[in-house]
């Protein structure tokens, strides 16, 4: 497991969109480091589609996105990639949050 915090100060809420080869098993969760509410459902394969394709995280209100990593073997390191496609930094929090808990 691996973790990564992504950081824009002064933001009211974030998203990041993110391009990754994730194998079966494996999964990226997105959460906020300082509200425990704000945890949502792991993400794997089928959410992600090809790699070409931009997976966007749900809203998460604050100035910070937790991304935790999760390969269910160390062979999965051969083929994982992940990359940062772009970050939205938000000035108002009023996005909905259904449908990704």
């Amino acid at each position: 497991a691996a973790a990564l915090t992504v950081t824009s100060p002064e933001a009211t809420a974030l998203r990041v969109g993110l391009r990754t080869k994730l194998a079966a098993g494996a999964t990226i969760r997105f959460s906020s480091p300082s509200d425990p509410e704000q945890e949502f459902r792991p993400f794997t394969r089928e959410d992600f589609g090809s790699s070409a394709d931009v997976v966007w995280s749900p809203v998460i209100e604050g100035d910070a996105v937790r991304v935790d990593i999760s390969l269910s073997s160390s062979e999965m390191l051969s083929t994982f990639s992940l990359f940062l496609h772009r970050i939205s930094h938000l000035v108002e929090a009023d996005a909905p949050r259904s449908g990704f808990r």
